[in-house]
């Protein structure tokens, strides 16, 4: 079958031994006017059959899983079901339609269970079926209760309270509203600030002191750019950030300069490589953890998750057993919310992807192009599914395996990183409105999680989420600018 351009309508997923009956539908279905993805019609030789699959799943509409009784617990079929319900789940409500659809009397997984079946075997089935690839896929896809967890793909949200914080107007959308300053004025505000925070970067409670120059005004920024760049300072390597709750966060430099941002072997938009030129900035050495987390929580700064459980612990975010594990079920506003309260921010895309290298300039992985492994004690160890040695079976504490050259733990697996950045095509410009901060459109999400593949933990993997969403793969670490 031809490789069409046309935007794809369907993937189809379906046992070795029902591809007969799966190549008959996928004929039908092109039939009435549908571009179908099969994978033995489509991959050629030589392709990567992962990375394809993920591609075409990705791009999909509709996701049709063909069941019988071949169907069972193992083989690429149930890899592929796997890998799309990974990819739903990083979708907002209603962007991808999975259609269990049966081609004999059998069990339905418990993992598609939460969407309706179709009978294909019955005479009315295939009618049914091309009724709703037409609808809309907004009103064939499972409701849910807020407070409840969804079956598959395993997501919790809480929408009022993200319409709460998308609302509120921040303090200095409220001080314009308040109060209207002279140039002369602000310029002496802005020299009172400076004195205090520096002030307060060199009193005993922030932990390490850096001695900036008394005369530079701290200026707030979305993007360190060429006009924030400097090479005159020189910052430690090591920074220990204390919280409000009096928590010990230690934090890494990523040193000013350029670096390769991209992948020529990148999927999408991401297949570019891009010289670009960043100011130094702290990063955290690890993915904030439950503990972390809950200390905002109690200062009443952030919302606790959106659940307590991880994908296979009932009690997770507030369980003993787990206090250094990386916190899950935050959107990106909570993530956001967390780094402001301590007095920081998400990293950009161009800033998380510099740090997860680690002083490298083109390879693979933040410790070089051999492949992840699932072992502990070795540099190319990381949390990762490969669904044949590495089962991922949940979220691993944090630093469990090898750091990168800069000294950061799990740039790699264990769980997605929300970033700053909006998720817009290659090149990066900064000032393109990608790091715009009231734009409720997708955010990238960077590092593959505890259950995804081993491509999916390269440096240069862009991934996506609506910001509303929270989910047990998905969690972050925040980054601190420096002038």
């Amino acid at each position: 079958m031809p490789v069409s351009d046309d935007p794809l309508d369907v993937f189809l997923c379906h046992a070795s031994n029902d591809y007969d009956q799966a190549s008959r539908l996928c004929a039908n279905l092109s039939g009435d006017g549908f571009n179908v993805w099969l994978a033995k019609e489509n991959l050629l030789p030589g392709q990567n059959r992962e990375l394809e699959i993920h591609n075409a799943l990705r791009s999909a509409k509709t996701i049709i899983v063909c069941l019988s009784k071949e169907f069972d617990q193992a083989g690429n079929h149930q890899k592929e079901v796997r890998i799309a319900l990974d990819e739903s789940a990083l979708q907002p409500e209603g962007t991808i339609l999975i259609v269990p659809a049966r081609l004999e009397e059998c069990e339905i997984p418990e993992n598609l269970k939460r969407w309706e079946h179709v009978d294909l075997f019955e005479a009315e089935g295939y009618k049914n079926l091309i009724d709703t690839l037409k609808l809309p896929v907004s009103k064939t896809s499972p409701q849910s209760n807020n407070d409840q967890k969804l079956a598959s793909p395993y997501i919790a949200r809480k929408k009022k309270a993200v319409r709460r914080r998308r609302k509120k107007p921040s303090s200095v959308s409220r001080l314009k509203k308040k109060m209207s300053f002279k140039p002369e004025v602000i310029a002496a505000i802005i020299t009172a600030i400076s004195a205090i925070i520096v002030g307060i970067l060199n009193s005993p409670a922030v932990g390490k002191i850096i001695n900036f120059p008394q005369s530079y005004i701290i200026t707030p920024t979305l993007m360190p750019s060429e006009s924030f760049y400097r090479e005159d300072v020189i910052y430690p390597n090591e920074y220990s950030d204390t919280d409000l709750a009096g928590n010990q966060i230690y934090m890494k430099l990523v040193p000013s300069g350029k670096f390769l941002l991209g992948s020529k072997f990148g999927i999408h938009d991401g297949n570019l490589v891009q010289e670009v030129n960043l100011s130094a900035f702290y990063i955290d050495v690890y993915e904030v953890t439950n503990t972390l987390y809950q200390a905002c929580v109690s200062a009443g700064a952030c919302l606790p998750p959106t659940g307590v459980e991880s994908y296979s612990r009932n009690s997770y975010y507030q369980s003993i057993d787990f206090v250094d594990y990386p916190v899950v079920n935050v959107n990106w506003y909570m993530a956001q919310s967390y780094c402001e309260w301590r007095g920081m921010q998400l990293p950009t895309e161009p800033q998380w992807e510099k740090a997860a290298r680690g002083g490298l300039q083109g390879k693979s992985y933040p410790w070089g192009e051999s492949m992840p492994v699932c072992e502990k004690g070795v540099e190319n160890g990381a949390k990762f599914d490969d669904n044949v040695r590495c089962n991922g079976t949940d979220t691993e504490i944090v630093g469990n395996y090898f750091s990168n050259g800069f000294g950061l733990y799990d740039m790699a697996g264990n769980v997605w990183e929300w970033t700053r950045s909006l998720y817009k095509p290659y090149p990066y410009v900064a000032k393109d409105g990608r790091e715009n901060m009231e734009l409720i459109d997708p955010r990238v999400l960077r590092g593959g999680s505890w259950r995804n593949a081993q491509y999916l933990q390269r440096v240069s993997f862009r991934n996506k989420a609506h910001p509303d969403l929270a989910s047990n793969m998905v969690g972050f670490r925040c980054v601190r600018l420096l002038p």
